[in-house]
This record gives C-alpha cells, sequence and structure tokens, in this order.
C-alpha cells in the first residue's frame, strides 16, 4: 500500500511526504492523510498583515493559494470517486484573508 502524508508529519517511514502546493499528485497512491491546517502555514510565508484580526496574504500567495485548492479540491473529488480512501486530520478552525483581486 503506498501512503502520501499531505502537509502531515507523522515520521512513518514508507510513507511519502508531500506539501499541499507541491507537484506530486495523489493518483499514485493508495490512501492520502492531509493535515489542512499544516498547510496554511506555506502561504504565511506571504503575510504582510493582519485584517480584521487574522493574517492577509500577499497578491502573489493569494493567487498561488486559490490556484493549489481549485487543483487540489478537483483531485480529491477524482481520487475518493475512484474508491481511494483520504483522511484529513480536522483541526480548530483557522482562517486567513486573500486578496481576490
Amino acid at each position: 500500500m503506498k501512503i502520501l502524508l499531505l502537509d502531515y508529519e507523522d515520521g512513518y517511514e514508507p510513507a511519502e511526504y508531500a506539501g499541499f502546493s507541491s507537484d506530486t499528485s495523489c493518483f499514485g497512491f493508495d490512501l492520502v492523510i492531509w493535515a489542512p491546517g499544516s498547510t496554511k502555514h506555506q502561504y504565511l510565508t506571504g503575510y504582510e498583515e493582519n485584517y480584521r484580526g487574522l493574517p492577509s496574504l500577499n497578491d502573489s500567495y493569494s493567487v498561488r493559494a486559490v490556484a493549489d485548492i481549485d487543483r487540489r479540491r478537483s483531485e480529491f473529488r477524482e481520487f475518493v470517486e475512484s474508491g481511494k480512501t483520504l483522511v484529513v486530520i480536522v483541526r480548530p478552525k483557522q482562517g486567513f484573508y486573500y486578496d481576490t483581486g
């Protein structure tokens, strides 16, 4: 069984680790474990200031985040519809703002 840890580091040796924004596709794996609470931190390197008490991404990171979310949403849908398992590690709500142009 091939396992992909997406923004989830648990030290499980046989699994492959990748970041949410990476080019690594889910389709070569049987099981994907994703920790969306950790995903946010990839984009916060583009954090410029607070807006309404939450971090606000700069223009380029906002565009990148939206593109990555759209790509992964489509990929996850197809992955699950093909009968494979996606495990999502849910954490308390974490928010940030992004630039919509």
